[in-house]
């Protein structure tokens, strides 16, 4: 069993260089284990993934030497994403908001304490969820700064005196993906605990049984190493043919991507503070604001419409010509092993589905997290069949149950075009889906359908975003939730808790900073 003394990374941008730094946070310097990232400067950077989920405000609040985040969001150019906005997704002139939350706590424990009885209570009552303060912030364009007031009734979350934080973690950001590679590769150079070769790998060297032993660079040189990161995103340089691609092609139809990001005008005055998810006849356009320009595009089915057909809907739903600065093109999908002999395959280079709920920059945070804290150690045997076995059952888990909550998006929608009557077919949903689609008639949706264990875990999504869109999209039937709550005698528990969480948010975004102002201070350094 030899000992891991080098870790090679192929491929740089944000799965690049955000595996680099969360090694450097996990490894201890005592280990003196060389950590080395190969960076081709004639591949660039995807740049679609710029929403992201709570994910990436972890990574960057728990990584020490990341800095902090107002200093992330300055360099950056990022901005706080609180939710995101669907559009004409059930039907076409209407539209629903789904916050990012964090998962239910009910501390009456009964009959468990992940019941969720308040978004049930908003499905008896037909409410959306624009109550909730993360709705309200999406709404009125305002950020989670609030300004506190003497004697006011929440001195547990705002402050007595001045602007402050709300009190929570339950966001995400919208980033520049070439800013955020950059940020994270000072941030990771700056601790000397690693070293950047500008290079393109030109071939792969192995041992007899396919284990990598050295990538052989422009230069003619071999870099050596013991454990080797893909983060090449979909060149997956370090792929071996007998790794199988699963394809869910045939379940998300998706596949194609303009890309015509917009400048903001110099007298903009108002960021948003969500993702916009339009449903087109073909697919969804996105809308990612950030501090200086909108992230826009159209991802649609390439089967259904041409690339110039795209074009011309584009324009006409924008009632402007626009320039497409990239075309995307891709198939959903994963590998059947995201750890082969000794190679890890990290972000697009292990799979990607599409930008829809900002999955893969999610699934890359998540598998680099879990591959640190319960596999990781310099005296690992990377021949042991075992722990790769458990380690890609892991991952497998944790596409697929995000794969299922993508396709979910597609059921319960419009029907207008041959693309949403083919999306929205029951045969294009996985046994699992199916099962909790028809359980959830008969009564809310539960943390344990979530799962294919009883046993909870940080890899399952959790029941809220879920709830959400079954909310947004009247997907639960109003009466089995009011007879449910009126069994369980949590009814008038639940009315309460609506209003009380209506009248925090009625409070709170009166005293909320709107987000362009925000982010004009915290350019200017005022605040700190």
């Amino acid at each position: 069993m030899a000992k891991i003394n080098k870790i090679v990374i192929v491929g740089g941008g944000t799965s690049g260089w955000a595996t680099a730094n969360i090694m450097i946070d996990r490894i201890s310097p005592k280990n003196n284990t060389e950590i080395v990232l190969i960076e081709s400067p004639e591949i660039p950077i995807i740049g679609v993934g710029e929403s992201t989920t709570g994910q990436m405000p972890y990574t960057i609040n728990n990584i020490n030497h990341l800095g902090d985040e107002l200093e992330f969001l300055k360099a950056t150019g990022s901005t706080f994403k609180y939710g995101i906005k669907h559009s004409d997704w059930a039907e076409v002139g209407k539209s629903f908001n789904s916050p990012i939350m964090p998962d239910y706590f009910n501390s009456t424990r009964f009959p468990h304490e992940s019941y969720d009885y308040l978004r049930a209570y908003h499905v008896a009552e037909n409410k959306s969820v624009d109550s909730f303060y993360h709705s309200q912030c999406m709404i009125y364009d305002k950020v989670f700064y609030v300004k506190g007031e003497f004697n006011n009734p929440y001195p547990s979350l705002i402050s007595n005196m001045g602007h402050n934080f709300l009190d929570t973690t339950s966001y995400a950001y919208h980033m520049d993906a070439y800013k955020t590679g950059d940020y994270l590769r000072k941030k990771a150079l700056e601790t000397n605990r690693m070293q950047r070769v500008e290079a393109t790998v030109q071939d792969v060297v192995r041992d007899d049984q396919g284990y990598i032993t050295g990538l052989v660079i422009d230069d003619g040189s071999v870099v050596e190493g013991d454990l080797f990161i893909d983060c090449s995103g979909f060149k997956r340089v370090l792929k071996t043919e007998d790794n199988e691609f699963i394809s869910y092609a045939d379940q998300l139809l998706v596949n194609k991507a303009l890309i015509i990001p917009k400048q903001y005008e110099e007298d903009f005055d108002t960021v948003r503070t969500y993702t916009h998810a339009k449903a087109m006849k073909y697919g969804w356009m996105f809308e990612i604001p950030l501090q200086e320009r909108m992230g826009r595009g159209y991802n649609f089915a390439s089967q259904y419409i041409s690339e110039d057909e795209a074009y011309q809907e584009l324009v006409e739903a924008l009632g402007e010509e626009v320039e497409v600065k990239n075309t995307i093109s891709f198939e959903p999908g994963r590998l059947s092993r995201f750890w082969d002999r000794n190679v890890i395959f990290v972000g697009i280079s292990s799979g990607f589905m599409e930008p829809l709920e900002a999955t893969t920059i999610h699934i890359t945070l998540k598998e680099v997290e879990h591959f640190m804290e319960a596999y990781y150690h310099n005296n690992i045997d990377l021949k042991n069949t075992a722990i790769k076995n458990q380690f890609n059952r892991d991952m497998s888990y944790l596409y697929d149950e995000n794969k299922d909550f993508l396709v979910f998006h597609y059921q319960h929608t419009r029907q207008d075009t041959e693309f949403w009557r083919d999306a929205s077919k029951p045969e294009l949903m996985s046994e699992k889906l199916k099962s909790n689609l028809e359980l959830w008639k008969t009564r809310t949706p539960r943390l344990i359908d979530m799962s294919d264990s009883p046993l909870d875990n940080y890899l399952l999504l959790g029941t809220v975003l879920y709830y959400q869109l079954c909310i947004g999209m009247s997907v639960l039937e109003p009466q089995m939730a009011k007879e449910e709550l009126e069994y369980y005698d949590l009814y008038d528990l639940a009315a309460q808790e609506f209003e009380s969480v209506k009248k925090f948010g009625q409070y709170t975004i009166a005293r909320s900073m709107k987000a362009a102002e925000f982010y004009k201070k915290v350019r200017l350094g005022e605040i700190k």
